[in-house]
């Protein structure tokens, strides 16, 4: 596995907040723990929104987001709201170049 699939698998996989900073520190290593805090600030985004881009089928983005909107402790479903009121970056340039 990559480290990205590391990281990624310990911000989904493992519950105890400072278990996940242990093994984040240990895949990253010490001198990164400012970006290991922002990855712990940040986690359940991190780990919803790389899921969904993720996802390959519909099916696998609708259990994505099934998932989410049962995570009432890691916001999930704030998170998955904030998502839908917010457009790609793909949709915001087509938007913007319809302004000219």
């Amino acid at each position: 596995a990559t480290l990205a699939a590391d990281v990624l698998d310990a911000l989904g996989t493992v519950d105890d907040d400072r278990e996940c900073e242990n093994k984040l520190v240990m895949l990253l290593d010490y001198d990164k723990f400012d970006f290991i805090k922002l990855l712990m600030r940040n986690r359940k985004r991190i780990l919803y929104c790389t899921r969904l881009k993720q996802a390959q089928t519909d099916a696998e983005r609708d259990a994505v987001k099934a998932t989410m909107l049962r995570d009432l402790a890691g916001e999930g479903p704030a998170i998955l709201d904030a998502l839908q009121q917010t457009g790609t970056a793909e949709t915001w340039a087509q938007d913007r170049a319809a302004d000219f």
